[in-house]
């Protein structure tokens, strides 16, 4: 198949990105050492973290917005994004001394506000070139989230030190979008006149959230390697 250079027609200005997301989500914090061999509870109740919530896929969602800050002719756009999502699990709650006695009405629940700031590069000349509506992209930088283990009469804590904190990591990811506008340019190019959005993607992106904690002497580790899909929007 021979794909022909499309005709461009007009489009407003284009400087940013807003990508609306969601993924399954199992935070890593079993891969700890610290949790694991001599660690009492991983003797008597097995990996902390699986033995609470189990292995089930939460769901991650978030939000990216990205500056496109330099556009490369017949090449592609790099810049700046940042992004903060959210993710909860929760359980029963057990007793602390006892992982097999419940709390009869008590849950116990781990929520997780993973966030970066990332360089972005997007290769769109396929698309904006050649009509190829396909976009790949690579994005890498900083990582941090916050969480908070509560019950529900409140944070957790345990020996003395609470369930809540951050944790600092790094944040890798690749993946495609597929352009809309090839499917309907009337009603795309309506789109832009209308609110000024370029461009409308669904993509699949694949990221690693290593947040093991960069510079800390202990931190939860609670990133993960996981898929994400949504809607994008240039603007």
């Amino acid at each position: 198949m021979i794909f022909q250079k499309r005709e461009r027609t007009f489009e407003s200005p284009q400087h940013f990105a807003l990508e609306l997301r969601m993924g399954p989500y199992i935070p890593d914090i079993d891969s700890d050492p610290a949790l694991r061999g001599q660690n009492p509870w991983h003797q008597t109740f097995g990996d902390p973290y699986q033995s609470i919530f189990g292995t089930s896929q939460r769901l991650l969602v978030a939000a990216e917005f990205d500056w496109q800050a330099v556009h490369f002719p017949h090449i592609g756009s790099l810049g700046p994004g940042i992004s903060i999502g959210y993710t909860s699990m929760a359980a029963p709650a057990r007793r602390a001394d006892n992982h097999a006695v419940y709390l009869p009405g008590e849950t116990t629940t781990l929520s997780v506000y993973p966030m970066y700031a990332v360089a972005v590069f997007r290769f769109d000349a396929l698309n904006k070139d050649f009509g190829v509506p396909l976009v790949p992209y690579a994005k890498a930088g900083l990582g941090m989230a916050l969480w908070r283990a509560s019950t529900d009469i409140g944070t957790s804590s345990a020996n003395g030190q609470q369930g809540e904190g951050h944790t600092y990591g790094y944040q890798v990811a690749g993946g495609i979008g597929l352009d809309l506008n090839a499917f309907d340019r009337g009603s795309a190019h309506s789109f832009d006149e209308t609110v000024g959005v370029n461009h409308t993607y669904i993509y699949a992106e694949w990221m690693f959230m290593a947040l093991d904690g960069i510079g800390q002497s202990t931190a939860l580790r609670v990133g993960s390697s996981t898929w994400v899909t949504g809607l994008a929007l240039e603007f």
